[in-house]
């Protein structure tokens, strides 16, 4: 018998798809794919697999409170391969072609039984659902907030709290395919610009001194794109808004006219990106809404 006949795969036909590093939060059905039909389940791993599922399981059926798991481990010791299995295993993640992850993953038989139990009971509970991801700094010293951000995302909801709140609001009110046809049906955004017609309505808000709420109070709290959006916005203030409040259609004096004024408002808000293209976007989605 030669060596390479021992082997489930030859290694020198087999390539590490991802360099035998599981990223947890990595969104790639293939790359998922491969792992779970590359998992050895084994060893350690399928001590700690079985021992969530017993621990989870036990406590559904005493219907007391269940417990967290700490998985630890040195760098490079399989915390996330484990991590990412559970979750692909505890959901059964269905694949396009209508594989699952019990199909593609060779598991011993004491999981399977625990996984089957699972299934029964998630009847009980409306079903089930995972998340898995890794803490982000954009949630600032909130730990709550991280993790909820990991839960938002993967119920396909913004990962900030407010927008997943709006989000939210505009389900439970059935507003939200509404809003969102009429946003795909209105060219109101080129790239990252606003184009429609509120974008001619703020800089005459502007040229006539009137400050947005977050512009009259420093003491509000803000994010930090808010206050990105609230910096550039006394900038514009503060070069072109008119101190009487008055702006004359005609020129007057020293003053130009109302045209002139309201076109530099634009382009100074618009920066690198203004474009005579951009204008007459702006000019024709005023024009057709009256």
């Amino acid at each position: 018998m030669k060596n390479r006949e021992i082997y489930n795969r030859i290694p020198s036909s087999t390539t590490l798809k991802n360099n035998g590093v599981a990223k947890a939060d990595l969104q790639d059905d293939e790359m998922l794919r491969y792992e779970l039909s590359t998992f050895v389940c084994t060893g350690k791993y399928e001590d700690g697999l079985v021992k969530i599922f017993q621990n989870f399981l036990y406590s559904l059926d005493e219907e007391a409170e269940q417990k967290a798991v700490w998985v630890s481990g040195f760098y490079g010791s399989g915390k996330s391969h484990l991590v990412k299995m559970l979750s692909a295993l505890w959901t059964n993640t269905r694949f396009s072609d209508g594989q699952t992850a019990e199909m593609l993953a060779d598991i011993p038989e004491d999981l399977k039984e625990q996984l089957t139990e699972l299934r029964i009971h998630s009847k009980r509970f409306g079903g089930l659902h995972s998340a898995i991801g890794t803490l982000s700094s954009s949630s600032g010293n909130s730990v709550r907030l991280a993790v909820l951000a990991i839960v938002l995302k993967s119920l396909g909801l913004p990962e900030e709290y407010n927008k997943a709140d709006f989000v939210l609001y505009l389900k439970e009110n059935n507003y939200y395919d509404r809003v969102v046809e009429y946003l795909n049906n209105h060219d109101l955004v080129k790239g990252n610009l606003s184009v429609d017609r509120s974008v001619v309505q703020v800089a005459i808000a502007c040229l006539l001194g009137y400050k947005w709420p977050a512009q009259n109070s420093p003491d509000m709290e803000l994010d930090d794109i808010q206050m990105d959006i609230v910096n550039q916005s006394n900038k514009l203030f503060d070069k072109h808004s008119d101190e009487d409040g008055i702006v004359s259609l005609p020129s007057i004096g020293k003053e130009m006219k109302a045209s002139d004024r309201l076109l530099a408002v634009l382009v100074d808000s618009y920066g690198e990106e203004w474009s005579h293209q951009i204008i007459e976007e702006v000019l024709d989605k005023l024009e057709r809404n009256g």
